[in-house]
């Protein structure tokens, strides 16, 4: 009998555990698709938890093209739950690099509609994944914008 609710108890935990922390290895990591060549591109570089250093993927630009549809095309909404975007753009005038972030929304599941910028051939756009645990929101009301 104390087998069977040692069992239960450690079930329980592992629940919780994955509830409460996230359960990321079952995210696949995204894969190249062949682009033929002389088509318009954007790179997008992913860092998710259990990724190592990353995931850089080239992506078909297609006009009129926003954040939102990227994060949409390669299903970083479902990967993600939390996430820090990024576009860096070469401005052909000076060759100097912008960067300009983004502010996703997760309890929307959106980014901002004032920066759901359009996306240029040759734009790179970062996504990092952002772990958001209860013991993180605990720090965040005690101690906000302490560094982790």
């Amino acid at each position: 009998m104390k087998a069977r609710q040692s069992i239960s108890y450690l079930v329980l935990f592992g629940v919780m555990v994955v509830a409460t922390t996230g359960c990321k290895s079952f995210v696949r990591k995204p894969v190249q698709k062949e682009l033929p060549p002389g088509t318009p591109q954007y790179l997008l570089s992913m860092k998710g938890e259990g990724w190592g250093t990353g995931v850089d993927v080239r992506g078909e630009y297609k006009q009129d093209m926003r954040i939102d549809d990227v994060l949409e095309e390669h299903d970083l909404k479902r990967k993600f739950k939390n996430m820090d975007i990024q576009i860096i753009r070469r401005v052909p005038e000076s060759g100097q690099f912008v960067k300009m972030p983004v502010i996703y929304k997760a309890a929307d599941r959106a980014v901002k509609p004032e920066q759901d910028y359009a996306i240029h051939p040759n734009d790179q756009i970062i996504v990092k994944q952002v772990i958001n645990t209860m013991l993180d929101r605990f720090i965040d009301q005690i101690a906000p914008n302490t560094p982790r």
